[in-house]
């Protein structure tokens, strides 16, 4: 894939990125060029080439320390 300059000041925040389409999601906008921060409740195994941030997105207290 290429990777396009103009998408580095571009962040993306994604939700369930330690598996499935979330991580799909994630890897792929990496290649692209954004800035990724992947919010999941457990990391996903393997290098991923986003920043992983440990998130309960059902628990209020957790997302906002996020």
């Amino acid at each position: 894939m290429r990777n396009n300059n103009r998408n580095s000041d571009m962040v993306v925040v994604i939700t369930g990125t330690s598996s499935g389409i979330g991580r799909a999601t994630a890897e792929h906008l990496v290649a692209k060029g954004y800035r990724v921060y992947g919010l999941s409740r457990t990391p996903g195994e393997g290098e991923s080439g986003f920043t992983f941030i440990k998130t309960d997105v059902t628990k209020t207290d957790t997302v906002e320390r996020s």
